[in-house]
């Protein structure tokens, strides 16, 4: 005899961010809250690196922002370069999202 499995209930980008907006680490992918993993030390220190270069070329730089340039995704990428940024959270294309693979 087969199980069936309950296919997983997606969320509206709303009731992401309510759900979501004291968690840190999670990204909304077209209606799904996905879990980033764990970063190590040495992911840390690049990021760390990496935001600092871009802010001596003269970038606005920051680490695990908010993109809220699409309504069916909103990723955190560790590392990001603009060269004007929106307040509080890019709305428009960032000319830089770096995501960090450790």
């Amino acid at each position: 005899m087969k199980t069936m499995t309950a296919a997983p209930t997606l969320l509206t980008i709303d009731q992401f961010r309510d759900r979501y907006a004291d968690e840190d680490g999670y990204e909304y992918w077209f209606g799904e809250a996905i879990r980033k993993p764990m970063p190590t030390w040495l992911h840390c220190i690049l990021q760390a690196q990496l935001a600092e270069l871009l802010y001596r070329l003269g970038y606005f730089a920051g680490s695990e922002l908010s993109l809220r340039i699409d309504p069916h995704w909103e990723p955190r990428p560790d590392v990001v370069g603009a060269l004007e940024m929106e307040e509080p959270y890019p709305t428009k294309p960032v000319e830089i999202a770096i995501e960090i693979l450790s």
